[in-house]
C-alpha cells in the first residue's frame, strides 16, 4: 500500500506491483528509497516474473550436479593383451562415491536446460511496458446509431473510431472483446481476441436492430470481463441506468428525421390488384415536405408508382395508399434521404397465393340448416364468401377442408364433422368454457347462444368448447391431419345463426391456410420468423441467402427460418431452383425517433481486467533453449558410444585377418 502511495504509476497485479502507462520495470530506482526499502527484492522478483514460485525448479541444478558427482569406481581386471578391446568408454556410471567433478559437455547442457524451464516457469516478464488487459466493449446495434450528423459521419463511425483508438493504445499481448446489442446480444469479436481480428469484425458491423434494452448485452460484456470494467458505446447518456462497472460513452447528436413508421402489401377483393399502404411520421422539430417514390430494385429501379410529395408538421402522421398490378415483383418504397436512412426504405413482397379448397358431403336441407349454401348456387356458396383465395374442391379426397357428417377426406384434409347423435338431448345456454387461445375461436364470444347436444355421447379429442364436464368442440391431430367434432343438434341449436358460426368457419379456413406448403409470410419486419412447409420429402438441403446472411438448412416437413438482421431481399433455394423470397423491412417509430439522443461520458469504478495468459517471446525462447539443451546433451552423450561400436568392429575385423 506504501508504493501505491509514493510511486506513481505502480498498479496491483495478482498480489504484486507492475509499472502502467510509460513506466518500465527497469525503472523501479526512480521510487523513492522509502518505498523500495519496505519492498527490497519482492518487488523487483514480482515485477519481472508473474509466477516467481517457478524457481522451485531451480533444486533441478543441484540435482543434475550430484549425479556427475557421484560415479562407480571400476574393478582392475587382468587380460592377456589389450589390441583385441576396443577404444574405452570413458563415460563413468552411477556409484556411492563421490568422483571430482568433470566439467563435461553433457553438465553444462543439463544445467543450462534446467535454468531455461525454471525461467519459464517463473513467467518472465522483462523490462516491458504496461501489463496486457482485455479490454471488453458493448456497442449499442440500435439502428438509430446509423443516423447521420450534420457533419456527415455517421454515430456509428464515431463510436468505431474511439473503440479502435482504444485498441490501438493497448500493450502487446492485450485481448479485445466486442458485444454488440440487440434483442439477442451477439459476440463480434472474441472473446479475448486479439487486436487485429477485433477490428476487423468492427469495421463489417452495421447498426440495425429494433428497439431494446442494453442491459443484455451489458450483462453478457460484464461476465465475459472476468470482473473487469465494460465500455458501453451508445447513442444516449443514461448513466443511472446501468452499473458502476461499466464505462459509458455516449455519441449521440439530436437530429430531425421523417421515417416509414408501417408498410403493408396485401391482395384487394378482385385479386388483381396489390393495395401498398404506407404510413409517414416526422420527429423533426419544423414542417417538412417529403417526396414519395415507388421502385423495383431488381429492375434497375424502374419507377412503377407515381411520384407524391407530402408535407408533415411536426409530430404528425400520414398514411398514403397505391395500387399496383398482383404480378409486379417486390417494390421498394423510398422516401428522400434524411438523418437516418434505413427507416427511409420499405421493401414489399407479392403475397403467395395460397388457395384454400373446400367441400361439403352434407345433404341440401343441412347445407341450408348450416347457413352454408344460397339459393339456386353451390352449396357452400355462403362459406366461400367468408374468405379470399378459397375455391370448391371437386372431390372430398382433394380439399383441404371437409364440412361433413361422416368420415370422409384424403391424406391431407382437415375436417369439421357434426357427431352422430343418438335420441337423447340437452339444451345449453352459456356461458360456455372455451379455449380462447385456440386460433379456432379467435374473436367468437358464444353469447346469448343455445347449444343441444346429446350428453350420452363419448368422443375422442381434446375439448376446445366445453358445457361443464360435457365437451361440445374437439379437436383431434394425428400427423398433418386435424379433425375437429361437433357434438351438436343443428336443428335445434343457435350457434349456425349466431355471429360466431362465420367467424368460426372463417378461422378454419386461416388455420389450414397457415399449414399449407411455401412461406407462412413473405413480408418480414427485422427480427421477425417465418415457417416455411415443404411440399414433398425432397431431401436435399436448402439455402438461405440474403444481405449478411448465408445459411444451409437440412430439409424438413417444416422449418423456421431467422437471422433476418438487416433490410433487403432474401432467397431461399434448393440447388437451381427459388422456393420463395422474402422482403424484409426496418419498422420501428422509437429508434426512428432521433430527438431524444445525447452524449456524454462517465468512467468505471474498476479497471479493465488483465489479458488471459499467453506465451510471451521470452517463454518461447526459453522453451526452444531447454530444448536444444537436452538435444545437445542427447548427442553428446550418444557420440561416444558410436565410436565405441566403430572401434569394435575395426578390431574384431583386424583379428580375424591375423588368424
Amino acid at each position: 500500500r506504501r508504493v501505491e502511495g509514493k510511486c506513481t504509476g505502480f498498479t496491483t497485479v495478482r498480489g504484486g506491483f507492475l509499472p502502467t502507462g510509460k513506466m518500465r520495470s527497469c525503472r523501479l530506482a526512480e521510487c523513492s528509497t522509502e518505498a523500495a526499502s519496505v519492498f527490497p527484492s519482492a518487488i523487483l522478483a514480482r515485477a519481472l516474473f508473474s509466477t516467481p514460485l517457478g524457481f522451485l525448479a531451480l533444486l533441478a541444478v543441484p540435482a543434475i550436479v550430484a549425479l556427475h558427482l557421484f560415479r562407480r569406481r571400476f574393478q582392475p581386471r587382468v587380460v592377456s593383451a589389450l589390441f583385441l578391446w576396443g577404444a574405452p568408454d570413458p563415460t563413468p556410471m552411477s556409484g556411492r562415491k563421490r568422483e571430482r567433478l568433470r566439467v563435461s559437455g553433457s553438465l553444462l547442457c543439463e544445467i543450462a536446460a534446467a535454468l531455461c524451464v525454471a525461467f519459464f516457469l517463473a513467467g518472465p516478464r522483462g523490462c516491458a511496458g504496461e501489463s496486457a488487459r482485455h479490454l471488453v466493449f458493448v456497442l449499442d446495434g440500435s439502428a438509430s446509431m446509423g443516423a447521420r450528423t450534420p457533419q456527415g459521419t455517421t454515430l456509428v463511425e464515431v463510436a468505431r473510431k474511439e473503440i479502435e483508438k482504444r485498441i490501438d493504445a493497448l500493450s502487446g499481448g492485450s485481448r479485445v472483446t466486442i458485444v454488440a446489442s440487440a434483442a439477442r446480444p451477439k459476440v463480434l469479436a472474441g472473446p479475448a481476441a486479439i487486436p487485429r481480428e477485433a477490428r476487423e469484425s468492427l469495421a463489417a458491423f452495421e447498426p440495425s436492430a429494433v428497439s431494446h434494452d442494453l442491459l443484455g448485452a451489458v450483462a453478457l460484456g460484464l461476465q465475459l470481463s472476468g470482473g473487469g470494467s465494460v465500455v458501453l458505446v451508445t447513442d444516449r447518456f443514461t448513466p443511472e441506468s446501468f452499473p458502476p462497472e461499466v464505462e459509458i460513452v455516449a455519441v449521440g447528436q439530436q437530429l430531425d428525421n421523417v421515417a416509414i413508421v408501417r408498410a403493408s402489401r396485401s391482395a384487394d377483393d378482385d385479386r388483381t390488384q396489390d393495395h401498398i399502404s404506407i404510413t409517414l411520421a416526422s420527429f423533426a422539430r419544423t414542417r417538412r415536405d417529403v417526396h414519395v417514390d415507388g421502385v423495383l430494385p431488381l429492375e434497375r429501379d424502374r419507377a412503377v408508382l407515381q411520384p407524391e410529395s407530402v408535407t408533415l408538421e411536426p409530430g404528425e402522421r400520414r398514411t398514403l395508399g397505391f395500387e399496383v398490378p398482383r404480378e409486379t415483383g417486390p417494390i421498394e418504397v423510398r422516401l428522400d434521404a434524411d438523418a437516418l436512412g434505413i427507416d427511409d426504405r420499405a421493401l414489399l413482397a407479392p403475397e403467395p397465393r395460397r388457395t384454400v379448397s373446400l367441400r361439403t358431403n352434407v345433404s341440401e336441407e343441412m347445407a341450408r340448416t348450416l347457413g352454408l349454401s344460397v339459393s339456386g348456387g353451390s352449396r357452400i356458396g355462403r362459406w366461400l364468401e367468408l374468405a379470399h383465395d378459397v375455391v370448391e374442391a371437386h372431390d372430398d379426397a382433394t380439399a383441404h377442408v371437409l364440412l361433413t357428417d361422416h368420415e370422409g377426406g384424403g391424406p391431407t384434409t382437415w375436417t369439421l364433422r357434426l357427431a352422430t347423435l343418438g335420441k337423447e338431448r340437452r339444451d345449453f345456454i352459456g356461458p360456455f368454457l372455451a379455449d380462447k387461445r385456440h386460433p379456432l375461436l379467435e374473436g367468437t364470444t358464444l353469447e346469448g347462444i343455445v347449444w343441444s347436444a346429446d350428453p350420452t355421447l363419448v368422443i375422442d379429442g381434446a375439448p376446445i368448447i366445453a358445457a361443464g364436464n360435457l365437451p361440445l368442440l374437439l379437436e383431434d391431430r394425428a400427423g398433418t391431419q386435424r379433425a375437429y367434432v361437433l357434438d351438436i343438434d343443428p336443428v335445434r341449436s343457435s350457434l349456425q345463426r349466431s355471429p360466431d358460426w362465420p367467424i368460426l368457419l372463417s378461422n378454419l379456413i386461416e388455420e389450414r391456410r397457415r399449414e399449407l406448403p411455401g412461406p407462412s409470410a413473405t413480408n418480414l419486419v427485422i427480427g421477425d420468423e417465418v415457417t416455411w412447409r415443404s411440399a414433398d420429402a425432397d431431401p436435399a438441403p436448402l439455402q438461405l441467402k440474403g444481405p449478411g446472411l448465408e445459411r444451409e438448412l437440412v430439409s424438413h416437413a417444416a422449418i423456421v427460418l431467422d437471422g433476418f438482421d438487416r433490410p433487403g431481399l432474401f432467397t431461399l433455394t434448393r440447388g437451381k431452383d427459388r422456393l420463395a423470397s422474402f422482403a424484409v423491412r426496418f419498422q420501428d417509430a422509437r429508434e426512428s425517433d432521433l430527438r431524444e439522443l445525447s452524449s456524454g461520458t462517465r468512467a468505471a469504478s474498476v479497471g479493465a481486467s488483465n489479458a488471459p495468459a499467453s506465451a510471451s517471446w521470452i517463454e518461447m525462447l526459453l522453451v526452444g533453449s531447454a530444448i536444444a539443451a537436452l538435444l545437445a546433451d542427447w548427442f553428446l552423450l550418444e557420440r561416444p558410444a558410436a565410436m565405441f561400436s566403430t572401434s569394435e568392429s575395426a578390431s574384431s575385423s583386424l583379428t580375424r585377418g591375423s588368424t
